[in-house]
């Protein structure tokens, strides 16, 4: 039998994945430090002022994907409640029931009063 050698593959026997090239740990990036109890701080005082960051948006929208209705008009982000209130699987009695209360996210409410209007309730 005859092998052919092909110039094109390594010439080594062994099983390394690297190639016969030492991979370079110098290009990693660095472990980013723990934003420490300002930086929560001044996140805990938007929340409360209901000042948001955009990916906080893309993250609900994103998660808001993957619940059941009932799991998204229960949840604590306003985020999602707020897209559940808008959802058309939201029936009238279900939208009866759920009434925000005082202490509920400004955009709950509206979207609330929206989606009130919206089905002439």
């Amino acid at each position: 039998m005859k092998v052919t050698e092909y110039p094109f593959l390594p010439q080594s026997n062994s099983c390394d994945t690297t190639h016969g090239r030492v991979p370079n740990i110098n290009n990693l990036p660095e472990p980013r430090p723990d934003p420490g109890p300002i930086r929560r701080e001044i996140e805990g005082m938007l929340d409360e002022q209901e000042i948001h960051h955009t990916r906080q948006l893309v993250g609900a929208m994103r998660s808001y994907l993957n619940l059941s209705l009932h799991d998204a008009l229960r949840s604590d982000d306003p985020f999602i409640k707020a897209l559940a209130i808008i959802d058309r699987r939201v029936g009238r009695r279900t939208l009866e029931r759920l009434e925000p209360g005082e202490s509920e996210h400004t955009l709950v409410k509206e979207f609330y009063n929206l989606r009130l209007a919206a089905t002439h309730i």
